[in-house]
């Protein structure tokens, strides 16, 4: 007889926790057929990022449309968790620098405290615990950090013990954060605040960042006791949750003791070690009886006060009899405690909780039986307009220089991957450019959104040459398209989402069409069009003014004539080409290279060039190893493959190379490194000022 979807979902639990059920699951998995019901259980109980992990790691066989689901959910929470991850550690670094202390609660810390990876447990928010006192200075805190933090008034109801979440948009997810007042809301009837937490609080490392929470005992009774919500479903991730928090308890303090101090705290890890069997030393610490197996998989409680319509038969009846390990589990009952303990406690919590809501205020039928979104207005995007107009015809360059560039926007979230809402942004680098520079620029935009383009720059000095094309018009696009999605585990990571291939591979493909229409012109240079920026051009190259109006573009000291004029005198015969010691995209792997590497340092891909037949040798060999990448069905960022090109061929190169990308204006500015904007300084022989400007972030 094949397994049950309940009973896959227990067994993928246990593997994770203990992997000696890796066989079990294995067979299990290989006789299972109703994957529907599975990938809709493991959906509501939030483990499908778990589920693709624990299949992956040991490698267990399913369905690949199934494989494919639980990759995307994989991939989309880790990178969910990496926006997380990065906004708490901020908004705690912030807090700490304004002398606030801040424990971290929940899914905020367990995340990194006992996954493997924080993606594989999801959480819908970050809960911070702060002093009730405290809490308006914080959330004056994270509205200066670009969140949308409703005032404590706004809350509807008076059940509150956090403020309204706090949201934001960080690449492409909304984040929220709830500052707590207290732990647990009033209805759990257990105030719990900063007053009643010793010191020191316990810390645990993220990132670099030390990272405040209750300890594992207390985060082991906190997370049970958050659990005596009825309105709110108990997800079996929260049994992953307490099952991986006993297991990490101390040797010391605990055992048998436990069944005195906390009677339910330790009758509910008897009830989930017969669901999620404990190891023998977390068995042996608590002194929990020999383990029995379940014979039924534990339900999920769904009574009151759930939703009332529509209703199953089974849903009403376990309003009346919920089952007997859901209720032992949850009210810390002893084994086989009788039914009629059973109903008392689960009439007793009911009725009070119902009550405790009463007498705070919560009286609304509906905000009784449901959790009310936080609303906030969020703008309309903007999508370009059709073109009104033929692109401008290629101007003859008066001068024997082009520099060649794209501007690709609103691609996140979609097929291609890439930034989102850059418009505006790479409009203003790129107006920096054109007017500080004086040459003729071709720039590569979809069709549509010439006009718009076009509208920006006009009145502004520019010798722009806007060319239509298409992002499934570039060389491989199909290909391309193709492997991402026959291969979703690697290529809906955060980083390929951020980054469209076509651009990257397309740069080559562009400055070939460049070589074509502008016969003339004797050194070709791909640009960036964002590169004209205050975070990575040094603040010498602008004024104050500019930085106390917001305007981190206007760096126009940095690309005046004389350094396109340097940069033709340095690159000689061969390409010029700017590298770092820290690359942030390796290699391609050396099987595709004719000689191995000598360090680390990675080629980057924003500003390159030389004279007309360098630029064309290096776009034949790029293809070149475009091919050998799209035999293997593998995509590489086109820095990876820059790099793989100067291994092959150093002698075709003349590099600059630096360490970092903070300079003088960066309180992170270290001397001792070369920064990216000293390439700027040793061209145009920019003397160092004693007094630099600071970014306004670094102030």
């Amino acid at each position: 007889m094949a397994i049950d979807t309940s009973a896959l979902i227990q067994l993928l639990c246990a593997t994770f926790i203990e992997s000696d059920r890796a066989a079990e699951l294995r067979q299990a998995a290989a006789e299972f057929q109703d994957w529907g019901s599975f990938l809709g259980e493991a959906t509501h109980h939030r483990l499908l990022p778990l589920a693709y992990w624990t299949f992956k790691r040991y490698e267990i066989e399913t369905p690949r449309s199934v494989r494919q689901i639980m990759a995307g959910a994989y991939l989309r929470q880790k990178s969910i968790a990496r926006a997380q991850n990065a906004a708490l550690l901020q908004a705690l670094c912030a807090f700490s620098e304004q002398g606030i202390e801040a424990v971290v609660l929940k899914g905020g810390i367990l995340a990194p405290l006992l996954y493997p990876e924080p993606g594989l447990r999801p959480m819908e928010d970050l809960d911070i615990l702060v002093a009730p006192a405290r809490c308006e200075q914080a959330r004056q805190i994270l509205l200066s950090l670009g969140y949308f933090a409703p005032p404590a008034s706004s809350r509807y109801d008076r059940l509150s013990h956090h403020l309204p979440g706090a949201q934001r948009e960080d690449s492409g997810h909304t984040v929220c954060i709830e500052l707590h007042r207290e732990v647990f809301t009033p209805i759990l009837n257990c105030p719990l605040d900063f007053s009643h937490l010793d010191r020191p609080f316990a810390q645990f490392l993220v990132d670099g960042v030390n990272v405040a929470h209750l300890g594992d005992a207390n985060l082991l009774q906190m997370q049970y006791r958050g659990l005596r919500k009825l309105a709110e479903p108990l997800r079996k991730l929260q049994l992953v949750d307490l099952a991986l928090l006993a297991q990490r308890l101390p040797d010391h303090g605990q055992g048998p003791a436990l069944r005195v101090r906390q009677p339910e705290l330790w009758n509910a890890l008897v009830a989930l070690d017969r669901y999620l069997p404990l190891n023998q030393r977390t068995r042996q610490l608590l002194g929990l009886p020999p383990p029995i197996v379940v014979n039924t998989p534990c339900e999920d409680y769904t009574g009151w006060p759930r939703p009332l319509l529509p209703r199953q038969l089974a849903d009403w009846a376990q309003t009346v009899w919920p089952s007997r390990w859901w209720a032992e589990f949850f009210y810390g009952l002893p084994p086989n405690s009788s039914r009629l303990k059973i109903q008392r406690a689960h009439w007793g919590l009911f009725l009070q909780q119902g009550w405790l809501r009463l007498q705070l205020g919560r009286v609304d039928h509906n905000s009784f039986f449901s959790h009310k979104p936080i609303e906030h207005p969020i703008p309309p995007i903007p999508w370009s307009m059709a073109p009104t107009s033929e692109p401008a015809a290629f101007p003859v360059p008066a001068e024997p220089t082009v520099l060649v560039t794209c501007i690709y926007n609103g691609l996140s979230g979609t097929r291609y991957g890439g930034r989102r809402n850059r418009d505006e942004l790479y409009r203003d680098s790129l107006a920096t450019i054109a007017r500080s520079c004086g040459l003729p620029v071709l720039c590569f935009a979809p069709a549509a959104a010439i006009p718009a383009h076009q509208e920006f720059f006009e009145g502004r000095p520019n010798e722009i040459a806007w060319e239509p094309l298409e992002l499934d018009e570039i060389p491989h696009s199909r290909e391309i398209q193709r492997i991402k999605s026959d291969r979703p585990e690697r290529y809906a990571a955060y980083e390929w989402q951020e980054r469209c291939v076509e651009v990257m591979w397309g740069k080559f493909h562009m400055l070939k069409q460049a070589l074509e229409w502008y016969p003339a012109a004797e050194h070709l240079f791909w640009i960036d069009a964002g590169l004209a920026n205050v975070n990575v051009i040094s603040t010498k190259y602008t004024d104050r003014e500019a930085l106390q109006a917001g305007d981190l573009h206007r760096v126009d000291a940095a690309f005046v004539p004389e350094l396109f004029v340097r940069m033709e005198e340095m690159a000689g015969e061969r390409l010029l080409a700017i590298q770092t010691t820290v690359a942030h995209h390796p290699g391609i792997p050396e099987k595709y290279n004719d000689r191995p590497y000598e360090n680390g340092h990675g080629v980057i891909a924003g500003l390159f060039g030389g004279k007309r037949n360098v630029v064309q040798a290096v776009c034949r060999v790029f293809e070149e190893k475009c091919q050998k990448l799209l035999a293997d069905d593998v995509l590489y960022f086109e820095e990876s493959i820059l790099t793989g090109i100067f291994a092959d061929h150093p002698d075709l190169f003349v590099t600059f190379t630096f360490d970092t990308w903070y300079h003088e204006g960066w309180d992170y500015h270290d001397p001792s490194l070369v920064n990216f904007s000293q390439f700027f300084d040793l061209l145009l022989n920019t003397p160092t000022p004693s007094e630099p400007l600071k970014c306004p972030w670094s102030l």
